[in-house]
């Protein structure tokens, strides 16, 4: 006889199969239910049901079933179900089917049907419980799906350029699309000619949809319209506070002048509240004519006026340019003024100047003379050529009237000369400037460019002129000739650093990188020396180049600490000119040195000339002691009793100037925020 076919389930059992469906009862081995969901996860039904979208929907979880009744064995080839050992029939021994196999039962991933067909046939009595068992899941089971589902669920911007992080901000609107253009202007610094390019039109027409690409004019508009916005907000911003230090340089670009200016202030923030350094730029400014020093006074004035900041400037940084220097010593109040000590600096370079006169010396210079003896001396003596002129007869055909205009005329001439001297005195009656302080990188860097040309000492003088020469003739070649380049970078693999006057630190580098293939890449060097028939070092330039750069070192590791923008403060200064001094010692008694011992006199000497004044003015003390970072660890055990008192006494000061009205915050963070950027007053005066 034929096998019977077996028995479809019908609607009802397919009905019954999705209300079951429902049910996901949890597995807890504490409560009786076996740990069959941590091996039926999630992923590896998903990683089984790959062979549809029927199956992968089905399979994406597994019931569990209560560990009283059903053991999980493994899951099925096809990933649509799984087998369990019924523990009721296994409860003695292990029941094998007509094959000799363990006798297990299928179940599927997203129902309990079988499981319950099981109980109901083979143990009736026992499906009351089985079903209280999963009626008590039911509602904890879906109250899970409800709270994984609000979880997990995912919003469809969300799969769309993985905007769950998204890097750039999406244009949507006319103004953003403006924003974002001049935005680029600015950046990138690039001119408004690049809206015009046939690229860059073509590239944003294609991103923007509907949105209107402006012209040219249009986005200068805008940039001077974005351009007041700000200096309102930056000039809002400074008026709520009570202390700036601003800093100011001068170059020259393209044939042209400016003078840049920049602010430093303490606030908060802009995503914290935590009280910050901020700083602004101020403006950079044509400068027409000289750079004289009236001329640049005027404009830090007026930089200082239109920011409405004069009055809480304490200090403003500058190089050490002669037309600077002589600036703040002309407009600067004289208890603001930062002289360093006298005869500090005697240096005949333009960028180097003459140091501050004391008062004494100012005042007998000047010598003191009657203008109305100046006036009628030269009335008399113009009278006096026209009567010679009349004996003469060089003018007597002239009419008296017009003898009397002439006179008048050169008298007039006089007196409108008086008068302009008038009104430049008066312009220079409204020019005030704050203290100054030089500026200490560019201090740093005449000490090792200036002062080390000065060094007069022949057999030191002789070995780096030679080095130089035979360095410079590599340079030359390498950034003259691109063929020369080529080679260079064929034989080293890396070229040579070119020096620039003008960028601190660059000479040492040129030479550390000389040296480093001088001394791991011999024989490449010499061959390139050979190649374009230059002269190679000897042994001694090369003892005095590596003397020379581990001399210098410590120059130009100061030069990057005092050119951090972030980090650096007035409080640093101090102590890293006294680590800088001990390094510097430590090599003048160092008796490896054999060339370059007049190096370190020189560079010793300079930073105590230049600097000397700094360890004995009261602000940068404090600043020094009461940064966190350096407290009294620079200072010498003889001292710190006194730097002890000098906080104590500038705390006391303080507490009284708060008494008086002035609103002042003496705890600990406070006196670090006063030493560090808002320098002490004088007297009660800023």
């Amino acid at each position: 006889m034929p096998p019977k076919p077996k028995k479809s389930r019908g609607s009802s059992s397919r009905e019954r199969d999705v209300k079951e469906n429902e049910i996901d009862v949890e597995s807890n081995s504490n409560s009786g239910y076996s740990d069959c969901e941590a091996l039926l996860n999630e992923e590896e039904s998903c990683a089984n049901s790959s062979k549809g979208a029927a199956s992968s929907q089905s399979s994406s979880y597994k019931i569990t079933l209560p560990a009283k009744y059903f053991q999980f064995v493994h899951d099925q080839k096809s990933g649509r179900g799984f087998k369990v050992k019924c523990m009721l029939c296994h409860l003695n021994k292990t029941k094998y089917d007509k094959f000799g196999k363990p006798e297990y039962l299928s179940i599927t991933n997203n129902s309990v049907y079988n499981a319950r067909r099981h109980i109901t046939g083979k143990h009736p009595t026992c499906l009351s419980d089985f079903n209280t068992l999963c009626k008590e899941k039911v509602a904890e089971s879906q109250a899970g799906n409800d709270k994984r589902s609000k979880v997990k669920q995912t919003k469809l911007d969300n799969h769309i350029m993985n905007s769950s992080s998204p890097k750039f901000k999406q244009i949507s609107s006319q103004e953003q699309l403006d924003e974002a253009i001049l935005n680029h202007i600015i950046v990138d610094l690039l001119p408004f000619s690049e809206i015009e390019k046939e690229g860059f039109q073509e590239l944003v027409g294609g991103l923007i949809g509907p949105l209107v690409l402006k012209s040219r004019r249009s986005m200068a508009r805008l940039l001077s319209k974005k351009y007041e916005l700000n200096k309102q907000i930056l000039i809002a911003e400074l008026e709520n506070v009570e202390h700036v230090s601003t800093t100011a340089d001068c170059w020259t670009s393209h044939r042209r002048s400016f003078l840049g200016m920049t602010a430093h202030w303490h606030g908060e923030g802009k995503n914290s509240k935590d009280i910050i350094r901020r700083s602004a730029c101020l403006g950079v400014r044509r400068v027409y004519g000289s750079h004289t020093y009236d001329v640049l006074a005027r404009a830090m004035a007026d930089m200082h006026a239109e920011f409405k900041i004069t009055s809480k400037v304490n200090c403003t940084i500058t190089d050490n340019g002669s037309n600077f220097l002589k600036a703040f010593k002309m407009f600067s109040s004289k208890e603001n003024e930062g002289r360093p000590p006298r005869g500090s600096s005697n240096v005949d370079n333009e960028e180097e100047v003459d140091d501050y006169l004391d008062d004494d010396d100012e005042e007998d210079d000047v010598v003191y003379v009657d203008i109305g003896e100046i006036l009628d001396s030269h009335y008399n003596e113009a009278r006096l050529s026209l009567e010679i002129e009349e004996r003469n007869g060089a003018t007597e055909q002239l009419p008296r009237s017009e003898k009397e205009g002439t006179l008048n005329a050169t008298l007039n001439n006089e007196d409108s000369d008086s008068d302009s001297d008038n009104d430049i005195c008066n312009i220079v009656a409204h020019i005030h400037l704050p203290r100054h302080f030089r500026c200490t990188c560019h201090s740093l860097n005449l000490i090792a460019t200036t002062d080390v040309k000065n060094i007069d000492q022949r057999q030191f003088n002789k070995l780096k002129n030679n080095l130089d020469k035979k360095l410079s003739a590599i340079w030359n070649k390498q950034s003259r000739s691109s063929l020369a380049s080529d080679y260079i970078k064929d034989k080293l693999g890396e070229l040579f650093i070119i020096h620039n006057a003008t960028r601190w630190n660059s000479y040492y580098n040129s030479l550390c990188k000389v040296n480093y293939f001088q001394s791991k890449k011999p024989e490449e060097f010499n061959a390139i020396m050979d190649h374009f028939k230059l002269k190679k070092l000897t042994v001694a330039e090369q003892e005095f180049l590596k003397e020379f750069i581990k001399i210098m070192k410590p120059i130009a590791d100061a030069l990057d600490v005092f050119q951090n923008e972030e980090k650096m403060s007035v409080g640093c200064v101090l102590p890293v000119l006294t680590v800088l001094k001990e390094k510097l010692v430590i090599f003048k008694d160092n008796r490896s040195v054999i060339h370059c011992v007049p190096l370190v006199n020189c560079l010793l000497e300079g930073v105590e000339r230049r600097f000397s004044s700094l360890f004995t003015d009261t602000n940068m003390i404090l600043a020094a002691i009461s940064d966190p970072h350096f407290k009294l660890s620079w200072i010498s055990e003889g001292e710190k009793s006194t730097a002890i008192d000098l906080l104590k006494k500038e705390v006391d000061r303080r507490l009284k100037m708060t008494c008086l009205g002035r609103l002042w915050d003496v705890s600990g963070t406070a006196l670090c925020y006063l030493g560090i950027v808002v320098l002490p007053l004088e007297n009660g005066k800023a």
